[in-house]
């Protein structure tokens, strides 16, 4: 697959190939994926950050807090729309950060997706030049 999207750049970048496993039944968090947003219907990319179980929150600093630790991502975030926080995330979902941000966007964490939207697991990256 090409990708065509900066969502996880530097570590993916737009024009990178990818190959990725299919037939994963489960994943585990810091894998990078391939999924469909439920949304857009856009296949992306991203690192799963959190798991079915987990308590998801972010601080008035817009940190991002995981089963109570805070996450070193870099990143400020601001709490999405849609979600209450702290929220715990639903059985057969996962937490997805797509690393790339401009300084320009909204860094909104986006809610859980379902099991079902991941398409697979990352196994290779072909960096392509000239693209």
């Amino acid at each position: 697959m090409i990708i065509k999207r900066n969502d996880m750049a530097p570590s993916v970048k737009a024009g990178d190939a990818i190959l990725f496993y299919r037939l994963s039944q489960t994943y585990k968090v810091e894998e990078a994926v391939v999924y469909e947003d439920s949304k857009t219907s856009i296949t992306k990319v991203g690192r799963i950050i959190a798991q079915a179980g987990d308590e998801v929150d972010l601080t008035e600093q817009g940190e991002l807090k995981i089963n109570g630790h805070i996450q070193n991502e870099g990143l400020t975030f601001i709490k999405s729309r849609e979600a209450n926080y702290p929220y715990r995330i639903a059985d057969n979902s996962y937490l997805i950060l797509n690393d790339y941000y401009s300084q320009e966007s909204e860094n909104y964490l986006q809610d859980a997706i379902a099991k079902d939207a991941i398409k697979g697991t990352i196994n290779t990256l072909i960096r392509l030049r000239n693209h």
